[in-house]
């Protein structure tokens, strides 16, 4: 990634292809409670300013950041926005992300069942590459 020094743009060389590699806006010292999903976790903030698993079975585990890094504890570094590849993903390229009912988990349906949060969480810029954009914004399913 280059910055420039008329601070006009911020250029992404490439999109990372090895399993792991970002390119983002980062939390450096950020503290995850809960990720048995590994690099390429869906994160929630929870009310205690910790990190735990997202998903959309309901509105109070909305997605905000993603997981780099595996595993628990302090000083874990968390995604806010940015590109991500996760080798295990294997997505429609071009197609919506969102937040799935499996803790943890991005899928490209959408949640089906009456109470799920729909809430979009980017882009497939490939199988295994997401450009990770949450919205603040969603719904519950009628």
């Amino acid at each position: 990634m280059k910055k420039f020094a008329n601070n006009n743009a911020i250029y992404i060389d490439a999109l990372p292809s090895t399993n792991g590699a970002y390119r983002a806006e980062l939390i450096t010292a950020a503290t995850v409670d809960t990720n048995s999903g590994g690099i390429g976790a869906a994160l929630t903030l929870a009310s205690d300013g910790h990190y735990d698993m997202a998903n959309a079975r309901g509105i109070t585990l909305r997605c905000s950041a993603i997981a780099v890094q595996s595993g628990t504890g302090t000083n874990k570094l968390v995604m806010l926005r940015g590109f991500i590849c996760n080798t295990g993903w294997s997505f429609t390229v071009g197609g919506d992300v969102w937040l799935s009912t499996r803790y943890g988990t991005f899928t490209q349906t959408q949640p089906s069942t009456t109470g799920n949060c729909i809430q979009y969480c980017g882009r497939a810029m490939s199988a295994t590459c997401l450009y990770f954009n949450p919205s603040a914004i969603y719904y519950t399913r009628a």
